[in-house]
């Protein structure tokens, strides 16, 4: 049972990215399971925009991803399209779940999670945006949208 309950919310968290990235693309994307046994590459199909097709990595220079995680069922996926961009993530705890996705250049996210079954969705598309997210808890939600040039959002949850 705790296998599904992980697999669901991967679920509902890359739904919501895809919504957010895809607009009408994801309405029409149904029941991909991102549980650990599926392809990563599933989290963002169905983008109409590109043909099906994935948009290219590192088209203007190289991306960067740290995850650190010290638990147990803790579950990270970061995408980054485009360059430059810089994804520094740390879960401590157990059965956080973060989705990160980065479409520009030189956009950051810095993600830290203590505590447990802590989720955080956080997606960039533009140009040196900033996100930095810091949960210190348990059951914390957060979801932090930039669409756009040179946003700065700082966001700290405690309980």
């Amino acid at each position: 049972m705790p296998g599904e309950v992980q697999s669901r919310r991967l679920l509902v968290w890359g739904a919501l990215a895809l919504a957010f990235f895809a607009g009408g693309a994801a309405a029409q994307v149904s029941d991909i399971d991102l549980g650990a046994s599926t392809d990563p590459q599933l989290f963002v199909q169905g983008f109409e925009e590109l043909g099906g097709h994935l948009p290219p990595p590192n088209i203007f220079g190289n991306n960067q991803a740290t995850v650190t995680q010290d638990g147990s069922n803790n579950n990270a996926i970061v995408k980054q399209y485009g360059g430059y961009n810089d994804v520094r993530a740390s879960q401590t705890g157990n059965g956080n779940v973060a989705a990160l996705v980065q479409f520009g250049v030189y956009n950051s996210i810095t993600l830290t999670q203590v505590g447990n079954a802590n989720e955080a969705l956080i997606g960039q598309a533009g140009l040196n945006n900033n996100a930095t997210v810091a949960q210190i808890g348990n059951g914390l939600n957060v979801s932090v949208t930039q669409n756009g040039n040179n946003q700065l959002a700082r966001v700290v949850q405690r309980n």
